[in-house]
């Protein structure tokens, strides 16, 4: 190694401590400042209000908290919701919220404080000095996490280290630890009635028998489609069904730069009128996004592209894969693949698979 990388490398070493060092220090601050000084005692029986934490803007991950609203709000509980602008969209029509309130609400502490809820649940892993002071304020009689056992605040911490099981497994540990008897982790969309009449309309315009659904982009350019890999699998699908309407949905700013053939390009599509297509496709085809949870509400077809990555401690492809038997999910050949690696010869083959089974 030359003598500037070495530089270098010592250079990003001492950076890395640097920032442990900082960011420990900024958190033992914040437990001496918010967190509590000894643990409450958790009162499963004493609790009627609950909010859920949905604020890190996932639509993946709210369309997977339905299934908790749901059973929260079947034993008797109330159950309001803390979004974001961006994931407010998939629970907005959900009869079971009591209210949604937004993170960037102008004095959003303040407004939870007062609601005085008996217990606060957080689905997540990490905690910060501003998650911590956030706690504090809303000043909840009961706070509910995972792996918080080194936090009085949570007065219910529940071990879990299933980074290989799927993600519905932690929603079943938690619902166990409520005591929540014979539930279900389907997942739990609802789409206003003129929405799915809508599309049902305009798929019915279309000269095609059989709708399949593709997303062919992300928010990670390595879980993306390469607009060469989409053609060849769109070309495919019309060479081996006849009667195909291929309608391409997603971000709408990556779709309007691509350029393919032989597909119905849809731009501006609300969330409701993607759901709405899913809803009634044949088929979805999609990498690792939202698209698969919300394909999974409804056990749809599906042909999952996952990369072979790890999210932290989490096995992506196992614990965010699609999880039921109708769907296939293909992954690349290691880490360092792009979703753009598999073949379209790999995704017709699930393809027939599906097919085959559906008919």
């Amino acid at each position: 190694m030359s003598q500037p990388k070495k530089k270098f490398s010592k250079l990003r070493q001492w950076n890395r401590r640097r920032n442990y060092y900082f960011k420990s220090l900024r958190m033992r601050i914040a437990r001496l400042l918010w967190d509590d000084r000894r643990q409450s005692p958790f009162k499963l029986d004493e609790i009627k209000k609950i909010l859920l934490l949905r604020d890190d803007g996932k639509i993946g991950d709210m369309v997977v908290s339905t299934l908790l609203i749901r059973e929260i709000s079947a034993r008797g509980y109330i159950i309001d919701v803390l979004a974001t602008p961006e994931n407010i969209l998939v629970i907005e029509n959900n009869p079971f919220i009591r209210r949604i309130f937004l993170n960037n609400q102008k004095n959003i502490e303040n407004i939870l404080s007062e609601e005085r809820y008996d217990a606060v649940i957080d689905m997540g892993d990490k905690i910060s000095p501003k998650s911590l002071r956030f706690l504090k304020k809303i000043s909840a009689k009961n706070n509910i996490g995972f792996n918080k056992e080194a936090y009085n605040i949570y007065n219910k911490s529940i071990a879990y280290n299933g980074y290989d099981r799927h993600i519905t497994a932690r929603y079943s540990l938690l619902m166990d630890q409520l005591e929540f008897v014979g539930h279900s982790v389907n997942y739990d969309l609802h789409i206003p009635q003129k929405n799915l009449l809508s599309v049902s309309n305009y798929l019915s315009s279309l000269p095609g028998k059989y709708n399949i659904v593709i997303n062919p982009f992300t928010a990670s350019k390595e879980r993306d489609f390469s607009q060469q890999q989409l053609q060849e699998l769109i070309n495919s699908l019309h060479a081996s069904y006849k009667g195909l309407n291929i309608l391409l949905i997603g971000l709408p700013d990556r779709l309007a730069r691509i350029s393919v053939s032989n597909a119905v390009v849809n731009l501006n599509m609300s969330i409701n009128d993607a759901m709405s297509l899913i809803y009634h496709c044949d088929l979805v085809i999609s990498p690792d996004t939202s698209v698969v949870h919300i394909a999974a509400a409804w056990k749809k077809p599906l042909v999952a592209l996952y990369g072979n990555d790890m999210h932290g401690m989490f096995n992506n492809n196992d614990v965010w894969g699609p999880g039921y038997r109708e769907a296939i999910q293909i992954t690349t050949a290691d880490k360092y693949s792009p979703v753009s690696t598999i073949p379209a010869s790999q995704v017709m083959q699930a393809v027939d698979s599906l097919f085959l089974r559906k008919e």
